[in-house]
C-alpha cells in the first residue's frame, strides 16, 4: 500500500503532519489515529501494527500528530516560534488539532471519519468530540484512556510522589514561571513545564473522562487491557464499570476488555486488532 505524507494547518496557525494509507476501496471512510503522550504519528509500534491491520481490511488510515507530539519541538506560528510538544501542551487545544484533521477529511471527500486514539490520545478524541464535535466525525474508538483524577491520585500508592510534583508545579505557577521545566516522577519520569503538568494532572480534573463522556452520542468503543485494569493503579481501577455507568444512556457505546493485555497490548495485539476491526465493520 502507498503511504502519503500529509499536512494541515490549525485555525491558530500550527502546522501538523501525518501519514495517509489509502486502501483504494472508495468507501470514503477514514480512520484518524491519534498518538499518546510524547509520541507521534510514526513512533508507536502498536499504532503502526493496528493501522496496517485496518488498512489491509479495507480502511483508509490517517495517522496524525497533535501539537503534543514528541517531548519538545518548535512550532512556527503567525506570532513567531513557540515551544510545544508533550512538555508544553495544554490538552484542551487538542480540540483545535482534531478539528483540523476532521476538516481535512471532509475537504478530501470522506463522508465518515472515525477518531481513534490511544492513552492520552484516547482522552483527546473523546474530549474533542464532547466539546468541539465536527459533523464529519461518525464514531470514536478510545484505547486505554486513563482516568486523570487528582482526587484519586492523592489517595493512590504514589500519592507522595504526585503531591511533590504538584507542589513543585504550583510554586512555579505562583512565581509566574509556569513555562519553566520541572522533573517529575508521576505518572512516569519526564521533563514537563509546570503549567502543562498542572493542566494535565491538576486538581481541576479537566480531562477526567468520566466528566464528559456522557456528552458523546456517537457510536463509541472503549477498549482496555485486562492487566491494566487490574494492575494499572487508580488511573484504571474500576474504570470499565464507571464508563458503563456514565454512558448508560448512549446505546451506541460499548466497552471491551482484551484479556491479559497491558497498556501497550504487547502480547495481545492480534486480539486487539480483532476487537477494533470487527467493531469498525
Amino acid at each position: 500500500m502507498t503511504v502519503e505524507l500529509i499536512e494541515t494547518v490549525t485555525e491558530d496557525g500550527i502546522r501538523l503532519h501525518g501519514a495517509l494509507c489509502a486502501s483504494g476501496n472508495n468507501r470514503r471512510q477514514l480512520v484518524v489515529c491519534v498518538h499518546g503522550v510524547g509520541s507521534n504519528f510514526y513512533g508507536s509500534s502498536m499504532m503502526n501494527e493496528l493501522s496496517n491491520h485496518l488498512a489491509c481490511a479495507g480502511q483508509d488510515i490517517l495517522r496524525v500528530n497533535t501539537r503534543g507530539h514528541d517531548n519538545v519541538f518548535t512550532a512556527h506560528t503567525p506570532d513567531g516560534p513557540t515551544r510545544l510538544g508533550a512538555a508544553y501542551e495544554i490538552v484542551d487545544h487538542c480540540r483545535i488539532d482534531i478539528t483540523a484533521w476532521a476538516k481535512w477529511g471532509a475537504e478530501h471527500n470522506y463522508q465518515q471519519v472515525t477518531l481513534l486514539g490511544h492513552s492520552l490520545g484516547a482522552i483527546k478524541v473523546l474530549y474533542a468530540q464532547a466539546f468541539q464535535p465536527h459533523p464529519v466525525v461518525s464514531a470514536v474508538v478510545a484505547l486505554s484512556a486513563p482516568r486523570l483524577s487528582a482526587s484519586l491520585f492523592r489517595q493512590g500508592p504514589q500519592s507522595v510522589t504526585y503531591l511533590d510534583s504538584l507542589q513543585n508545579a504550583e510554586q512555579k505557577i505562583e512565581q509566574n514561571c509556569g513555562g519553566d521545566l520541572i522533573e517529575i516522577q508521576f505518572p512516569f519520569p519526564m521533563v514537563i513545564s509546570a503549567a502543562s503538568f498542572h493542566d494535565k494532572y491538576g486538581p481541576e480534573e479537566r480531562y477526567n473522562l468520566l466528566r464528559f463522556v456522557d456528552q458523546i452520542r456517537l457510536p463509541t468503543l472503549y477498549v482496555y487491557g485486562g492487566e491494566e485494569l487490574e494492575y494499572g493503579g487508580v488511573a484504571f481501577s474500576g474504570l470499565r464499570e464507571a464508563i458503563q455507568d456514565c454512558t448508560s444512556e448512549n446505546d451506541k457505546s460499548q466497552t471491551r476488555v482484551v484479556p491479559g493485555a497491558d497498556h501497550l497490548y504487547q502480547k495481545t495485539r492480534q486480539e486487539l486488532f480483532h476487537v477494533v476491526g470487527n467493531w469498525l465493520k
